[in-house]
């Protein structure tokens, strides 16, 4: 009995303490390949700091990736950022997009496609409600 106590809480221990590597991939839009940049992921993780290095994607073969352990902590939010708090990721019309959200059960590797930044794309003007109550957000 004690031989099965202890492999059950030996098994129980590694899952509650293990360490997961998760490796984010950019995918990023075909307009923006010319900006010269450098990428950041801002989390709940780094208190969301923008161009924080430990979370600086890196090109490596045409490709900018980053990689951590996470331990811990299973479940996260995110965001891609160039730098400062002015360039976060945004849908195609350059409007912010909600965070990101990441279950972490094992070794993960996450695409990420951007479709735009808050900063380079024109915002229209975006109306939504019905007849005699709109309310319009730039």
């Amino acid at each position: 009995m004690r031989i099965f106590c202890f492999i059950t809480l030996t098994i129980l221990s590694q899952q509650l303490f293990a360490q997961h590597e998760i490796t984010f991939k950019l995918i990023l839009p075909e307009k923006y390949k010319f900006i010269t940049s450098t990428y950041f992921l801002a989390l709940e993780q780094n208190n969301w700091k923008t161009g924080d290095t430990a979370y600086m994607f890196k090109k490596v073969n045409g490709v900018y990736s980053l990689s951590f352990n996470c331990d811990g902590k299973y479940f996260l939010q995110y965001k891609v950022n160039r730098g400062n708090n002015n360039s976060y990721e945004s849908d195609s019309e350059g409007f912010g997009i909600p965070n990101r959200m990441l279950n972490v059960l094992s070794d993960t590797v996450v695409n990420i496609d951007v479709d735009g930044w808050t900063d380079l794309i024109k915002r229209k003007l975006r109306c939504i409600g019905k007849t005699g109550q709109w309310i319009c957000l730039n």
